[in-house]
């Protein structure tokens, strides 16, 4: 009966592991860092940056958990960089303006997150957020790719 019969399926390339115990990350991203996935969020709390108990931590994960995290403060950017456009002008469109100004967060979003990709950090106003690998690491895990965990 070729129904009770079962046909092993072959494995995917993705699948196969590599000789060396490691496989490669592939990511259409650009930038070194993409290959932290580890980062962390600071918020200044005092007016000195410099100093580093005027840091506090906010929170950690991967880049597009720290990006949720940093929503406040990029909406908060945005609406201070579109306030220079409010006009008394009978022809301002407050819809247009508010198109305008989450047009403007989601450039900043990827701005934030392009040279993250990039540099391994960015400064905002009053936050920070920044990968927790080197660059060294992060060239290393290019090179080398992931260990494999069984």
């Amino acid at each position: 009966m070729l129904g009770d019969i079962t046909m092993s399926r072959k494995k995917g390339l993705g699948e196969v592991k590599k000789l060396g115990g490691f496989k490669k990350k592939t990511n259409k991203d650009t930038g070194i860092f993409v290959y932290s996935e580890d980062w962390e969020v600071g918020e200044l709390v005092s007016e000195n940056a410099d100093d580093l108990y005027c840091w506090q931590y906010a929170a950690d994960g991967s880049l597009e958990e720290c990006l949720e995290k940093i929503a406040f403060y990029l909406s908060m950017e945005t609406h201070m960089e579109s306030m220079k456009y409010v006009s008394d002008d009978p022809g301002f469109s407050i819809e247009a303006h508010f198109e305008n100004m989450e047009k403007l967060r989601t450039q900043k979003l990827e701005a934030v997150k392009r040279e993250c990709l990039t540099n391994g950090k960015y400064e905002g106003r009053g936050w920070e957020i920044r990968s927790q690998r080197t660059r060294e690491q992060c060239d290393w895990l290019k090179r080398n790719g992931y260990p494999i965990v069984n």
